[in-house]
């Protein structure tokens, strides 16, 4: 199988689903655990954390940080870790959240 007939089934694989203010990817969905509370939980946490370190920085543009708890837990890539979140500050109360992944190397793996 060549490379765009790959791409294009990768393509297929993504959704997106809009509603009031919000727009997210589904990559593959139906092979992803559906979230759990304590992901919920952890973006939310995530959020109250990026909100007030923006406050208490005003010129800050942006950081790296830890993961917070189960942040990104759906996201990460098989063989990979999630190691970072690089948190930009778009506009006035809008940021991205970043994840940086980070692979296992093979001691790591079970």
């Amino acid at each position: 199988m060549g490379k765009a007939a790959s791409r294009k089934r990768q393509l297929r694989a993504v959704r997106a689903r809009t509603g009031p203010g919000v727009t997210s990817l589904a990559f593959n969905a139906e092979a992803l655990a559906p979230p759990t509370p304590g992901d919920l939980a952890s973006d939310l946490e995530a959020i109250a954390t990026d909100r007030a370190a923006f406050a208490a920085a005003p010129g800050l543009l942006s950081y790296q940080r830890e993961p917070i708890g189960a942040e990104f837990r759906y996201a990460v890539p098989p063989g990979h870790t999630l190691s970072a979140v690089d948190v930009v500050l778009v506009g006035r109360g809008l940021r991205i959240r970043r994840p940086i992944f980070r692979r296992l190397q093979p001691k790591e793996v079970n």
